[in-house]
């Protein structure tokens, strides 16, 4: 079967693979019906952070096939999105409730340099995986927003994080997949004024379809203009600012829209250096906080939000595309950068 992958110098492609072996003692085989495009796979291929060959995806639905001993909970047919980490429950980090930063964990088809055990993601047609990764979904809801519950998982924690009470004035930088699902979990959370900014005018537009009240487009005004009408749209700066781009002069910038004693959450990854300049922030004294994905029981949440439709992820995506064009879909995001989600659609 082909599978899209990883094959070198920055470059994706699709790859013959085997079909995968009978799942053994805890695994479940499944066969995946759809799998998103996330900006950390754009980074892991942009900067060579994984192996040639190596099958990618991890914000994936999908239908279990067949279960190995002891991992029958979910008859044949089930449809579930899968949780691509997986917390050892043994190391000091698991046994002291900080799972979400397991020394030991097991991650499906990304951060390959990051989890101790590391396996094929859902970029394939069928793949084997841990029981205690599924998570079952109702039947009717699409497994297109399916694939949706993981970005929207990693919006979720950054914004249960943030400290956010209800009322509070929010500004996002930037309105990409996660941008979009910080808007939407802020609303949920009771967020009072929403503002997003954002270098494409498309996206912004899409952010207020999402509950954004205001959408200020980084091309149409300087940065000095946008900083002065997030501090009038604010009376002062926003309470929690939220990085959702990850490219340098982030950071900088949310401490310019933040309130003093205010929140940044940096969500967005970022992988060159990133020059600071905390001097000008004595006056403001900012919380800052990186956020990393999730803990079980919040993707779990996520899963029953989106599920009954209280996380609306409708509009969300913007295009499903076959595996066989997976890199024309890595260039246009990195390129273009008028989709929201895209997701693609493994086949044997």
């Amino acid at each position: 079967m082909q599978a899209g992958a990883y094959i070198g110098d920055a470059t994706m492609g699709v790859i013959d693979i085997d079909e995968p072996r009978s799942p053994g003692e805890g695994e479940v085989q499944v066969d995946v019906a759809f799998c998103g495009v996330c900006g950390s796979d754009l980074h892991q291929v942009q900067h060579q952070l994984v192996e040639p060959n190596t099958v990618m995806g991890h914000e994936f639905s999908a239908i279990v096939r067949s279960s190995g001993p002891g991992a029958d909970r979910f008859a044949a047919g089930t449809r579930v999105c899968v949780r691509p980490f997986l917390a050892c429950g043994s190391c000091a980090q698991c046994t002291s409730a900080r799972g979400i930063y397991c020394s030991n964990a097991l991650a499906i088809g990304t951060a390959q340099g990051l989890a101790a055990t590391w396996i094929d993601g859902g970029m394939s047609p069928r793949i084997n995986v841990p029981l205690d990764t599924l998570h079952r979904v109702p039947d009717d809801i699409g497994l297109e927003d399916v694939a949706l519950v993981e970005p929207m998982a990693v919006a979720l924690h950054a914004v249960r994080t943030s400290g956010l009470e209800k009322g509070a004035s929010v500004v996002i930088m930037g309105a990409g997949p996660i941008g979009v699902a910080l808007v939407a979990c802020a609303r949920l959370e009771g967020a009072g004024t929403i503002i997003v900014t954002e270098h494409s005018a498309a996206r912004a537009e899409q952010a207020a379809g999402f509950g954004a009240d205001h959408a200020l487009v980084a091309g149409r005004h300087g940065i000095s203009d946008i900083a002065e009408r997030v501090q009038a749209l604010t009376n002062g700066g926003a309470d929690v600012v939220f990085d959702a781009v990850g490219v340098p002069g982030m950071i900088e910038e949310g401490v310019r829209h933040v309130r003093p004693g205010g929140r940044v959450q940096i969500v967005g990854v970022c992988m060159e250096v990133d020059p600071v300049f905390p001097a000008g922030w004595l006056v403001k004294e900012p919380r800052i906080q990186i956020c990393f994905v999730y803990t079980e029981a919040e993707f779990a949440e996520t899963v029953d939000l989106v599920g009954s439709r209280k996380l609306n992820v409708d509009g969300m995506i913007s295009r499903v595309e076959p595996m066989v064009k997976i890199q024309d879909v890595f260039d246009s995001l990195r390129t273009a950068r008028t989709d929201v989600k895209v997701l693609l659609r493994p086949s044997l």
